[in-house]
Parts: structure tokens; C-alpha cells; sequence
């Protein structure tokens, strides 16, 4: 997901893809993105 922020997006999805990456230019976007990923099992880059 380019321009992924928080992951408000893709993470919806990740039950089909079975892994997301995430791609911002702000590093606290990104880390907010793998939080929620972990949160919620989903293995996330």
C-alpha cells in the first residue's frame, strides 16, 4: 500500500492478501501501520 498512514486501507484486506507492505513517507505513519498490522496478526512489512 503506497501511502499507507496508519493502514486504514489495507488492513481491512489483509484477510485476502495474507501479508501487506506499507510504504509512507512518515516514519510515525509507519510505525502506527505495523502496530495496527501486529495488533491484528497480520504479518505486515
Amino acid at each position: 500500500d503506497v501511502g499507507c498512514g496508519a493502514g486504514a486501507a489495507s488492513l481491512p484486506l489483509a484477510g485476502r492478501a495474507g501479508r501487506l507492505v506499507g510504504v509512507d513517507s512518515s516514519g510515525p505513519m509507519l510505525v502506527a501501520f505495523l502496530d495496527r498490522a501486529s495488533a491484528a496478526g497480520v504479518a505486515a512489512e
